[in-house]
């Protein structure tokens, strides 16, 4: 099912130059020793940007690091996975 999951990530410099680099997924595992009876499984998936990009955020004493602000899934806003 993560197969048409995309990862999308708000990085944002400043309140400013906000870059979103989207990810999908590349490999998947799941546990199989855990309890499966309620559905519910654990497991690690690992995910690739979509497409290569470089960005260039500025790096001065009064400029603040990027910072990920929003991390949200299929490109939907009402769910942050951050806060």
């Amino acid at each position: 099912w993560l197969k048409q999951v995309t990862i999308d990530l708000w990085i944002d410099q400043a309140g400013f130059r906000t870059l979103r680099p989207s990810m999908s997924e590349l490999h998947a595992s799941v546990d199989a020793t855990g309890d499966t009876s309620s559905g519910i499984t654990s497991g690690v998936a690992e995910f690739t940007p979509m497409r290569t990009e470089t960005f260039a955020c500025r790096y001065t004493t009064v400029d603040g690091l990027p910072t990920l602000e929003v991390l949200c899934v299929g490109c939907d806003m009402s769910h942050d996975c951050i806060s």
